[in-house]
């Protein structure tokens, strides 16, 4: 299995300047760069110089180390949208809370033993990601660094709405790259900022991670 930070930097390098790439293209052997996924020819497959594999399995889709999935742009994106949504497939939602909130990526890491990834989450009418509601200590979440508020935009390139869009792409074990958003230093937090509205917000018969991944 490649190593998490290899597989993050090929994501973030592929989803925002994918001309920074190095490619070796299976078929015949060839070196080449990128300046979008949509040169990359259907269903052949490729190697990034970090080692990943890379395959563009449809007209607007690649698979990153067999499982992280990038969106392919195949037309132009306005200027205005791109750095919101058009890599990740987060919505326009973005453009709000960007104002409040700063992106990063982190790699979770979960054993095979593990029955969830040590977190709850919940989706606030905030539209196309969810907010994390309780991290586990010591858990795949936790050791990553994700913390409670956050909002979770996406896992493996796939967006999470809800407590079981997060279960269902953290079942298998191995890294899971997160994307999030976390409330930038001396901003108001997250959309629910008192803990209790963040407890009365979550209904009692929730899907828990744990139980939502057996």
């Amino acid at each position: 299995m490649q190593s998490a930070q290899a597989i993050t930097a090929d994501f973030l390098d592929l989803t925002e300047s994918p001309q920074r790439v190095e490619l070796i293209a299976k078929k015949g052997n060839k070196s080449l760069h990128i300046r979008s996924l949509s040169e990359l020819e259907v269903g052949a497959e490729y190697v990034t110089e970090r080692g990943n594999k890379l395959v563009r399995c449809s007209p607007d889709e690649a698979v990153l180390a067999g499982k992280v999935r990038l969106p392919v742009e195949v037309a132009p994106v306005p200027a205005e949208s791109v750095a919101s949504s058009a890599s990740t497939g987060t919505s326009s939602t973005w453009q709000t809370v960007s104002r409040t909130h700063s992106k990063l990526v982190l790699n979770v890491v979960k054993s095979a033993a593990d029955s969830a990834i040590g977190m709850r989450v919940f989706n606030a009418d905030m539209g196309d990601f969810a907010e994390v509601l309780r991290v586990t200590p010591n858990g795949a979440a936790a050791k990553a660094g994700v913390k409670v508020s956050d909002l979770l935009l996406a896992i493996n390139g796939q967006r999470v709405r809800t407590e079981e869009d997060a279960a269902a792409l953290t079942a298998a074990g191995g890294v899971h790259v997160f994307e999030l958003a976390r409330p930038k230093k001396g901003g108001k937090g997250g959309p629910l900022a008192d803990p209790r509205a963040r407890e009365a917000a979550v209904p009692f018969n929730a899907f828990s991670l744990a139980a939502a991944a057996r």
